[in-house]
């Protein structure tokens, strides 16, 4: 449930409270006046140590360094901005999405596309259609009897159930590689972190009134980037160098964070999707952000945190006061909370 991650905060009747508001507080992207540079500075310290940690993680280090980064880790960050950050990325190196991905999106960002329309396309996908078959026929969307067409299935599960199935077809493939000994240990931490921000963003939209499927979108395509340079990583691996300076998870976070906004791209991800995820690395305050591109960043850092504090890993005392919402956004998290909103 959603209350699991606010457990992982030191909490307050305050952190966790819902605030009515009052004349003069700060928005969903204000910062309080009085305590702004306080506030700032907290937050890009447990920004960063979470950030680290995290990826320190995902490579199965556990005990980070500080000081320079080594000849390894240095030959390596070289290596993928000249291949990745480059003018322009090889193609071949771009993961694809399933071709029937783009045509089914395509027809989703359209109001008068009907049941029928979208199961010709879905049925060209045998894979796809298994799944949707599965989920129309799970426990949370059955309706008393089996579902075996795939136009019933769609009416079954609805326009934004078939959303997060396409994307979730879509980005299972490359979040979970089983090839190569870095992207073993990372690809189930990208999986789950990804599909655990994403529904978390679909219902922060939902109570903010933003774009629901956007929010989605945004969060789980953030993690793209991370997994083609873990793969790049498992090319220069000889088991015996592992990376493990703060330098440099700092710096592979960066590089990632820009490979993800190329692919996002190439994809021909909404705008404003893009513009989220290009704010994550080029706009230093959450509270300069897009509310979408705060939703991204807020709901990354919680389940990233989370994620930390499940694998017995201990990142800064944190309060949801010290993540550096403004006050609405502070609120809806709080409902969610108080709702104990369902992501198992």
């Amino acid at each position: 449930m959603l209350a699991k991650f606010f457990q992982i905060f030191s909490g307050s009747s305050k952190a966790h409270g819902v605030s009515r508001g009052r004349p003069g507080d700060p928005a969903a992207g204000e910062a309080p006046k009085s305590d702004k540079n306080t506030h700032e500075d907290d937050r890009a310290r447990m920004s960063q140590e979470v950030e680290q940690s995290f990826i320190g993680l995902l490579l199965g280090v556990h005990s980070l360094e500080n000081g320079e980064m080594s000849s390894f880790e240095k030959s390596f960050l070289a290596s993928a901005k000249k291949i990745y950050l480059g003018d322009s990325m090889p193609e071949a190196l771009l993961p694809r999405m399933p071709m029937v991905v783009p045509r089914a999106m395509q027809a989703l960002r359209h109001n008068d596309t009907n049941a029928s329309e979208l199961a010709k396309i879905l049925s060209s996908d045998i894979v796809l259609v298994s799944d949707l078959i599965r989920l129309s026929n799970s426990a949370f969307y059955a309706r008393g009897k089996s579902l075996n067409s795939v136009e019933d299935a769609i009416v079954n599960i609805g326009f934004k159930g078939i959303r997060q199935l396409v994307i979730g077809a879509a980005m299972k493939p490359i979040l979970s590689a089983s090839v190569g000994h870095l992207i073993k240990i990372s690809s189930r931490y990208l999986w789950d972190t990804s599909m655990r921000a994403g529904l978390l963003s679909d219902a922060v939209a939902a109570k903010m009134n933003e774009n629901r499927f956007h929010a989605y979108l945004a969060s789980m395509t953030a993690y793209t980037g991370m997994a083609v340079l873990i793969q790049h990583l498992d090319h220069h691996f000889n088991d015996h160098e592992v990376p493990r300076t703060r330098a440099f998870m700092s710096a592979l976070n960066r590089f990632a964070a820009e490979v993800t906004v190329r692919i996002s791209q190439q994809w021909e991800l909404p705008e404003a999707v893009i513009r989220a995820q290009q704010e994550q690395f080029t706009v230093m305050s959450p509270y300069a952000m897009t509310t979408l591109g705060q939703i991204t960043y807020h709901t990354g850092m919680l389940v990233k945190v989370r994620t930390l504090k499940a694998n017995g890993l201990s990142p800064a005392k944190l309060t949801i006061d010290s993540l550096g919402m403004g006050s609405r956004l502070s609120e809806v998290y709080a409902q969610l909370e108080a709702e104990h909103l369902a992501l198992e």
